[in-house]
């Protein structure tokens, strides 16, 4: 299956950063990282659930400006 272009784009980004392999990471030091890196989102937000992904639960998020059925786990 092909991946969406935006999810393409967003793990090339993400692989740009230069971060360290997951794998090569303790727990605690990817969860610093990722909490180092993290930034709220400037976009508003219209909508908030909680929904079941086959069995995963999830949280959506959908802002107001944009209005897609995409859901990224």
């Amino acid at each position: 299956m092909t991946l969406h272009p935006q999810t393409a784009d967003l793990l090339t980004m993400i692989e740009g950063l230069g971060l360290p392999e997951l794998e090569d990471s303790t727990p605690d030091e990817a969860r610093a990282l990722r909490k180092a890196m993290a930034r709220p989102s400037a976009e508003p937000i219209a909508e908030s659930r909680d929904l079941d992904a086959d069995g995963i639960p999830v949280r959506l998020y959908r802002p107001e400006t944009i209005r897609s059925n995409g859901l990224l786990v």
